[in-house]
């Protein structure tokens, strides 16, 4: 395999000094005149590459690398070179690798200053091309020392080398020559430790490669934009220059998210007083009760919103940096659809810090290893405070979908906005009973339960089996509800004579499917998913044994497909495996009315069938009611669906997936939270209604003064004019 590996590098070598003499005989004798002194650096690059070949070519190095260690490795028995050039030949290689983007880099920045006619060309070139061909050469000395004193190799490095390599070739560890990053090496403890030499060295060659990588991209970008002639950096429309206020627009709005997100921010701060503790490898965010000015039980989610807040930061300087390139670049959508753009910018880093939020509770809660007291007591207090806040966003946001249904839905909506406040209130009481009962999910082997703690909840013991019921009957009614929806929006579009003529009766019989659908599911859950002496067994074997809970204090549901009993005995639980059997036939139904019907009317939607109505207005309004539901749909099948007929799938299957079913308790409780958001984004009203609200607000901190010293001015210069006009009458 070696003698193959180091013949093709050769051939490989071979190839390109040959192309590269070519390139040199033409950039030297067919060169443009007009190439100037520009071809030096061309000649160069193409010297810097025979070079780099007949290194490749002599040393014939390999990569290898297992486990925390990535090194480059040339054999005694491989390469063309003396064996007491063995490691300058490595070190050669390492060197040429980096100095390869800084090269690149300097022709960039060439070109910028050409294309861009910079005087530095037109005065010093002899200069700046003598500086540009000294720059590598340092850059190269600097990363060779990198190389030999990070990148060295050191004994843990050759022990580990010489195990899971070197013995397996019946070589030595004289035999060969080698540079690299072997990060975490073994301790004689047995242990893995951090190198951190290689941890510098590894995080200096990075920096330095990303700053070239940076300089070619910005260099050449720009380049770009001077070669296709946008040097207009003004802003769009209305004929503003830059040092007009006026010329501010919308972006204003921008400004003052970013200062509000600020103040909270440091409102934060000064309430939590968080401290960063940091020993070996561990590095957390920690929040003393006796230190912060917020109640004990917000202590959890001010350390939580710490994070988030760190992570949105960049975020909301993104989208800044976005509106801004669209704004000097005259993009269509900002002259076209700047309203929408603003409400997706602000709404960015709001979804940003949801799914930071996520990560946060769910990647970098405590956990088992680090303290079982704060598990049992820091992560139950995490998995709370997360619901509840995910709860209370939930029924805010709700809420806020009801008030605009009531008072901003166009009159053509007629009663369908019946059905949408319906749906609205289902996710209300979804996320109030998620919040009561702070469910948890547990699997195991052929076990996918619900569990329901009695310390956690906030009901007392004897609603908590029915309410956990309850809950199952939520999940599985969502996709009915959905359904009707679109049976209704079809009839909508279709302008059926059932909207016509028996409106009120569609929308009654529309209301009561969902109802009766949960009432059986809630009955179909409550006999064949309820507790039972071989699920209490396998609670016992599987939970309590890790947990300080008694049984009593645990109100579980779910399926327990092949129940062990008392004596290790496995048996079929028909009763579960019938009642998964008729859940997931009515789910599937559901999904079927909501694929038919949805098909059918983004048919007709498409279409613009005009046979019941002329209005584009109203078929406007009919296709943003269309995708708002479509994006309502999605959210909960990706959220609780998949999640949940994966964990059932695997449960079925006897394969245990416990990180799965945490997983889809945080995010389940997210549903209702982030459903009702695209009814704010694409339904035109109601977004035109919150991006009133927020120019409202602003105006009222930003532009009170401004106003008012308008009209002064104004009715100044009516007062001066009507005085001159009575003068003029008088003479």
């Amino acid at each position: 395999m070696q003698t193959t590996h180091s013949f093709v590098q050769r051939i490989a070598a071979i190839i390109a000094i040959l192309n590269n003499f070519l390139l040199i005989i033409l950039i030297k004798f067919k060169s443009h005149r007009k190439v100037g002194k520009y071809k030096y650096l061309m000649i160069y690059i193409s010297i810097f590459e025979i070079l780099y070949a007949v290194i490749d070519a002599f040393a014939a190095p390999t990569i290898f690398t297992k486990d925390s260690m990535f090194v480059v490795v040339v054999y005694a028995d491989q390469e063309l070179v003396p064996f007491y050039f063995m490691e300058t030949s490595v070190n050669l290689f390492c060197v040429f690798y980096g100095i390869s983007m800084a090269i690149f880099a300097i022709h960039f920045i060439y070109r910028f200053l050409v294309v861009s006619e910079n005087n530095i060309v037109k005065k010093h070139n002899g200069k700046l091309i003598f500086g540009m061909l000294l720059f590598p050469i340092l850059f190269g000395i600097i990363w060779f020392w990198v190389v030999n004193f990070f990148l060295a190799p050191f004994d843990k490095a050759d022990d580990y080398l010489r195990k899971n390599r070197l013995e397996n070739m019946g070589l030595n560890i004289s035999d060969v020559a080698y540079a690299g990053a072997y990060f975490w090496p073994i301790g004689v403890d047995g242990h893995h430790h951090p190198h951190w030499k290689t941890f510098i060295g590894v995080f200096i060659m990075i920096r330095s490669n990303m700053q070239r990588i940076s300089s070619v991209q910005t260099k050449g970008f720009t380049m770009q934009r001077i070669r296709s002639g946008s040097r207009n950096c003004g802003c769009i429309g209305d004929g503003f220059e830059w040092n007009h206020i006026s010329a501010v627009g919308k972006y204003k709005y921008l400004m003052i998210y970013i200062s509000i997100f600020e103040i909270l921010y440091a409102v934060i701060d000064a309430f939590a007083a968080p401290t960063i503790f940091t020993k070996d490898s561990m590095f957390v965010v920690v929040v003393y009760a006796d230190q912060e000015l917020v109640p004990f039980y917000f202590m959890e989610t001010s350390v939580n919103l710490f994070c988030v807040f760190y992570g949105i930061s960049m975020a909301i300087f993104a989208i800044h940096f976005i509106y801004r390139f669209l704004v000097v670049s005259e993009n269509n959508i900002v002259k076209k659809h700047n309203e929408k753009l603003i409400f997706g910018m602000l709404l960015f880093p709001i979804l940003f810090g949801i799914f930071w939020f996520w990560v946060v509770n769910f990647f970098l809660a405590p956990f088992d290893k680090a303290d079982d007291y704060l598990r049992s007591l820091v992560g139950i207090m995490i998995m709370f405070v997360a619901i509840q806040i995910s709860a209370v966003i939930g029924v805010l946001s709700n809420i806020l979908l009801v008030i605009l249904i009531i008072t901003k839905s166009p009159k053509t909506l007629g009663s369908y906005k019946i059905l949408m406040i319906y749906i609205s209130c289902f996710e209300i009481l979804y996320s109030i009973l998620d919040a009561l009962i702070v469910p948890k999910m547990f699997s195991q082997n052929s076990g996918a339960l619900i569990f329901v703690f009695a310390k956690e909840a906030l009901l007392p013991k004897s609603f908590l089996l029915p309410a956990n019921v309850l809950y199952c009957t939520f999940f599985g009614s969502s996709m009915a509800l959905f359904a009707v929806h679109f049976i209704y929006r079809y009839l909508a579009v279709t302008g059926s004579n059932l909207i016509k003529y028996h409106n009120g009766k569609v929308i009654i019989f529309l209301l009561l499917f969902p109802l009766s659908f949960g009432f059986f599911w809630y009955l179909l859950s409550h006999f064949t998913l309820g507790p039972f002496e071989e699920g209490d067994l396998f609670v016992r074997k599987y939970y309590l044994v890790d947990h300080d809970i008694q049984l009593s204090e645990i109100y579980y549901v779910g399926y327990y497909f092949y129940p062990e009993d008392a004596y290790g005995n496995t048996s079929m639980n028909w009763k579960c495996i019938v009642g998964c059997a008729i859940e997931t036939s009515f789910i599937n139904l559901s999904f079927g009315i909501i694929f038919y019907y949805g098909y059918k009317c983004y048919r007709h939607t498409k279409s613009g069938n005009k046979k019941f109505t002329n209005s584009s207005s109203h078929i406007s309004l009919q296709t943003q009611l269309f995708y708002a539901l479509v994006f309502q749909t999605v959210i909960p099948v990706f959220l609780m669906h998949i999640p949940s007929t994966i964990s059932i799938s695997t449960a079925f299957s006897n394969i245990s997936f416990e990180s799965l079913s945490q997983w889809l308790a945080c995010t389940i409780s997210l549903y209702p939270a982030l459903d009702p958001l695209p009814n704010f984004f694409i339904i035109k009203s109601y977004r035109l209604a919150i991006l009133g609200f927020f120019k409202r607000v602003a105006d009222f901190i930003v532009c009170r003064k401004t106003n008012t010293t308008n009209i002064i001015m104004v009715q100044t210069r009516n007062e001066l004019f009507m005085s001159n006009a009575s003068r003029t009458v008088m003479t």
